[in-house]
């Protein structure tokens, strides 16, 4: 009898549960994410952390749960009171998991990814590294003291867990690969974590004479959860408030998780009250894009990235998109819509070069259009789903 194939995915994703157990995301790991793993395995179990119980979930987040899909939530080790009482225990467990797998898959950068990466490795258990962002910036970036300490530790451990992998995909054209290089023996793909559909992508700009000059009111748009500065919400605040409108009002629209609370005093600092309006988030699909679609320019002033969904999907809907110059953004927008990454002043006057061009704007609106054709998951899922046939395949590769 053949040994049924099995999968452990492993991250630091947060999960939430309703009260029927249906696990829920608040960020990017719907039901839909799993079939690319289940194509090529009988199995999957999904080890994440555990967010508590929502009453409602399927109101703001992604359902999960899916057949075939077994949800195992670790302890938590994201403090360092944390990590002295929990890391023993966490490492024990990971361990255990990956003794009674075939494959395992870890997402990086994530601290339980790489744990697992280091067991895989001792216990002969072949493994793919999902190169996703960059372990550096995202600790860099994330301000306190001793997250900037341990950053170029996290990113050694980073580029040797992808070195000694046998199986590496890169969400980025470039950009990872550079960072976080594969070993030559290593059968490595680029296909982005980021696929939608043609059918959700705006065929031609509907109303380009609506550029013809600049409306009395422009709407701004970020896209993304906010519990960090990784999303560079603050940023984009600060840019705002140095750009001199040559219009009525402006108004920017922040949909996602977070405290708004966070906000108020820089708002109020520099006089935009009233002009800052944040957004309970709403399930993926249909609602992003109508609330994409009365959005004018959208901006990702993000401090770390590795290719984000959210701008490929404000470009699907037609929106000029500005961008900082982290991660893989500058392979998606043009060179003179990037901006230095967490730099205000340069943001604030990447905004006014816009609006002093605004007429000319539904020509990006429709390269963005054109451009993210390339993410039909019809062109992507294609070498992802071959990759993963021949990791489903494999046996552990030696890499030396």
């Amino acid at each position: 009898m053949v040994k049924p194939k099995s999968l452990l995915f492993v991250h630091d994703h947060i999960f939430v549960t309703s009260n029927n157990n249906e696990v829920y995301s608040p960020g990017a790991f719907p039901e839909s994410l799993w079939s690319k793993y289940l194509d090529h395995f009988d199995n999957l179990i999904v080890v994440g952390r555990n967010g508590g119980t929502e009453s409602a979930p399927e109101l703001s987040f992604a359902k999960s749960s899916a057949d075939g899909v077994e949800f195992i939530f670790v302890e938590k080790i994201s403090s360092l009171s944390l990590l002295f009482k929990n890391s023993i225990k966490l490492r024990r467990r990971i361990k255990a998991l990956i003794s009674e797998v075939d494959h395992v898959v870890v997402r990086l950068p994530s601290e339980n990814g790489l744990i697992a990466a280091h067991y895989a490795d001792k216990l002969g258990v072949s493994v793919c590294v999902e190169v996703v962002g960059c372990a550096w910036d995202s600790l860099w970036n994330y301000g306190g003291t001793l997250s900037k300490l341990y950053a170029p530790i996290r990113y050694y451990r980073m580029r040797k867990a992808v070195s000694k992998a046998g199986h590496v995909l890169y969400v980025t054209d470039s950009f990872l690969q550079n960072r976080y290089r594969a070993n030559p023996n290593a059968k490595t793909v680029s296909a982005s974590n980021v696929s939608i559909s043609v059918d959700d992508i705006q065929t031609t700009l509907e109303k380009p004479s609506s550029y013809s000059k600049i409306p009395e009111h422009i709407v701004f748009g970020i896209l993304g959860n906010y519990k960090t500065k990784y999303k560079g919400i603050h940023i984009a605040i600060e840019a705002l408030s140095k750009v001199h409108f040559p219009v009525a009002s402006f108004e920017l629209r922040v949909l996602g998780n977070g405290n708004p609370g966070d906000y108020e005093k820089q708002i109020s600092d520099l006089g935009l009250e009233g002009r800052v309006v944040f957004y309970s988030p709403v399930p993926s699909g249909d609602p992003v894009f109508r609330w994409l679609d009365e959005i004018d320019i959208y901006l990702q002033p993000s401090l770390t990235e590795g290719l984000p969904r959210s701008l490929i999907e404000a470009m699907s809907r037609g929106c000029v998109a500005l961008g900082s110059a982290a991660g893989g953004i500058p392979e998606l927008i043009e060179k003179r819509f990037i901006h230095e990454a967490g730099n205000a002043s340069d943001l604030a006057a990447t905004i006014t070069q816009v609006l002093n061009s605004y007429s000319t704007l539904w020509l990006e609106s429709e390269r963005n259009i054109r451009f993210v054709k390339n993410y039909d998951y019809r062109a992507i899922e294609g070498r992802r789903s071959l990759f993963f046939k021949e990791f489903s395949a494999c046996r552990q590769i030696e890499i030396s």
